[in-house]
C-alpha cells in the first residue's frame, strides 16, 4: 500500500486556525513508528560502520576517523530517505530495502573513509597530544630505555665522547634546528637517510623541541655489549642501553631500488585496492641472499613444496629473481627472515594485506612490541614457525592454507595495525617522542659551537669539513 504525502496530511489531524497559530498533531501510532524508524536507522548506521568500514582491532584513532565517517553515513542515509519520500513513506518503513540501499552506498562511502585514513597517516605535523592519542601503543621501547637510563643516573657527555668512535654521526638539536657536529662517512646512504628523517621530524614539529645531543649508528647491529646510549637500528635483549630509532628505510633505501617508504606505501595501497583476499596467490614468497644458515634452511624445507615461491637472489645479477615490495602483496603468505642481524624487509611486508611468517627473531626493532603471534588470538598479526629456525614451516603453512579464515584475519590485523603505526605520521610522532624522552634523561646542557654545521649545508656537502671554493 503506497502512502502519499497528501494522505499523511489528511490523517494527521492538522488544524490551521491562523497563520500565526498553527497546531500539528500526529496520531500516537505514527509517532511511535517514527521514533522506531529513527532508532532502527541509528542501529543500521552503527552496524554498517563496524561491519564495512572498520577493523575491530583498529581502535587507536577512532575518535578522529569516526566523526567524519559517521557524518558521511548519516548524510547518505538522510538523502536516501528524503529521495524516497514521494513513494515510500508508510507506517511500516521497508527496513530491508533501506538496508540494501545503505549497503549499495558502500562503494561511494568507502573512498571517503579511505581518504580520511590516508590523510591522517600522512599528517607529519601532529602535536604531542595527538601523537599520544592516535598512536598510544607506539612508544613502549622508548619508555623501556628511558627507565633504564633513569636507573643509571642519566646520560652524560662522557658517554657520548666514549661512543663517538663507533658512531656514524654526532648530532645536535638546538633551538628547533638540526646540526651535525661529527660525521663518519659510510659506503651507503643509511646515515644520510636517517639524518633526513630526523630533520623532517624537526621542521614539521608544531611545538618547540628540547635541546639534545646524541649519537647515531646505522650498522646492521652494534656488536659491543658496552652499555653506551647510542641511537641504533636494532638491539638484542641484553643491549638495554641502546635507543631504537626508525631505520633508514622509513625515509628511503635507494641502493636496491626499493625507493622511499612513501613510494612503497602508494604502490602497495594501489595494488591492495584492486585485490580481494581470494584474488591473492595461495603461496609463500621469499627472495634473498642465502648468506646465513637460517636462510639456507628456509630454502631446504621449502624445496619442492606446492605452496612455495621461495628462491635465492644473486646480488651480482639480481634482475631475474628480484621482486619489488609491492608485488609481494599478490601473495597470501610472506616470509620474513633475519640475516647477519635484523632485516629491513619486515616494514615493507607489513604494507601488504598478507600473512607474515617468521622464525623466532633475535633482533628487536622499535615497533616489534606490537607483534602478536598468539595463535588464533583476536589480535594475531604475525605467524611464527616452531623452531629451531624454519623447521616447522611446512606444518604452519599447511595449517594456514586449511584454515583460510584464520589466515585472512591475521592478514587484516597486520595491515590495519602496521599501515597505521608505521605511517609517515607515526614515524614523525616516534621521532619527536624520542627527542623528548632523551631530554628527560640527558644529564647535561648541550651547547652550539661555531664548528657545528647546519643540517641544510651538511645535506648538500655530506661532510662537516670542506675547503672554501
Amino acid at each position: 500500500m503506497k502512502f502519499s504525502l497528501k494522505d499523511h496530511l489528511k490523517s494527521a489531524q492538522i488544524h490551521l486556525p491562523s497563520v500565526e497559530n498553527r497546531t500539528y498533531s500526529l496520531p500516537p501510532r505514527f509517532k511511535s513508528s517514527t521514533y522506531f524508524i529513527f532508532f532502527i536507522i541509528l542501529v543500521l548506521v552503527i552496524f554498517i560502520d563496524r561491519s564495512y568500514f572498520r577493523y575491530p582491532d583498529d581502535t587507536d584513532c577512532l575518535s578522529d576517523r569516526n566523526f567524519h565517517l559517521t557524518n558521511s553515513i548519516v548524510s547518505h542515509t538522510c538523502n536516501l530517505i528524503s529521495s524516497q519520500q514521494n513513494n515510500s513513506l508508510s507506517d511500516n518503513l521497508n527496513l530491508s530495502s533501506c538496508l540494501r540501499q545503505l549497503k549499495s552506498s558502500h562503494k561511494s562511502l568507502k573512498p571517503l573513509y579511505n581518504d580520511h585514513q590516508r590523510n591522517l597517516a600522512m599528517d607529519r605535523q601532529l602535536d604531542s597530544e595527538s601523537c599520544q592519542r592516535i598512536f598510544p601503543r607506539l612508544y613502549d621501547e622508548l619508555d623501556r630505555v628511558k627507565a633504564y637510563c633513569f636507573s643509571k643516573n642519566g646520560i652524560t657527555l662522557e658517554q657520548l665522547d666514549k661512543g663517538l668512535s663507533s658512531s656514524h654521526a654526532r648530532v645536535l638539536l638546538y633551538n628547533n634546528r638540526l646540526y651535525v657536529k661529527h660525521f663518519n662517512p659510510a659506503p651507503w646512504s643509511r646515515p644520510i637517510a636517517i639524518l633526513n628523517s630526523i630533520h623532517e621530524a624537526v621542521i614539521t614539529s608544531p611545538e618547540p623541541l628540547p635541546n639534545i645531543e646524541f649519537l647515531i649508528n646505522t650498522d646492521d647491529a652494534i656488536k659491543s655489549d658496552e652499555p653506551l646510549p647510542i641511537w641504533a637500528l636494532d638491539r638484542v635483549q641484553s643491549q638495554e642501553a641502546l635507543w631504537l630509532m626508525p631505520d633508514f628505510g622509513f625515509y628511503s633505501w635507494p641502493e636496491p631500488k626499493v625507493g622511499s617508504m612513501i613510494e612503497v606505501r602508494d604502490k602497495t595501497a594501489a595494488l591492495e585496492a584492486k585485490m580481494t583476499w581470494k584474488d591473492k596467490i595461495p603461496k609463500a614468497i621469499w627472495r634473498g641472499a642465502p648468506m646465513v644458515e637460517l636462510r639456507q634452511q628456509l630454502l631446504q624445507v621449502s624445496n619442492g613444496q606446492k605452496w612455495s615461491d621461495i628462491a635465492s637472489i644473486d646480488w651480482s645479477n639480481p634482475t631475474d629473481a628480484f621482486i619489488p615490495p609491492e608485488d609481494h602483496c599478490q601473495y597470501k603468505y610472506l616470509i620474513h627472515t633475519e640475516g647477519s642481524a635484523y632485516s629491513g624487509r619486515l616494514k615493507y611486508l607489513q604494507m601488504c594485506r598478507s600473512v607474515i611468517i617468521a622464525h623466532q627473531m633475535n633482533y628487536i626493532q622499535h615497533f616489534h612490541h606490537l607483534l602478536d603471534s598468539r595463535p588464533h588470538s583476536e589480535t594475531q598479526n604475525i605467524a611464527l614457525v616452531d623452531g629451531p629456525g624454519f623447521q616447522g614451516l611446512p606444518k604452519l603453512i599447511n595449517s594456514l592454507i586449511e584454515n583460510d579464515e584464520w589466515s585472512e584475519t591475521i592478514a587484516n590485523n597486520s595491515y590495519s595495525l602496521f599501515s597505521h603505526h608505521l605511517s609517515p605520521a607515526g614515524v614523525n610522532c616516534y621521532w619527536r617522542q624520542m627527542f623528548n624522552s632523551w631530554a628527560q634523561v640527558q644529564a647535561f646542557s648541550p651547547k652550539l659551537n661555531k664548528s657545528d654545521i647546519s643540517f641544510e649545508s651538511f645535506n648538500l656537502m655530506h661532510t662537516v669539513d670542506w675547503q672554501i671554493h
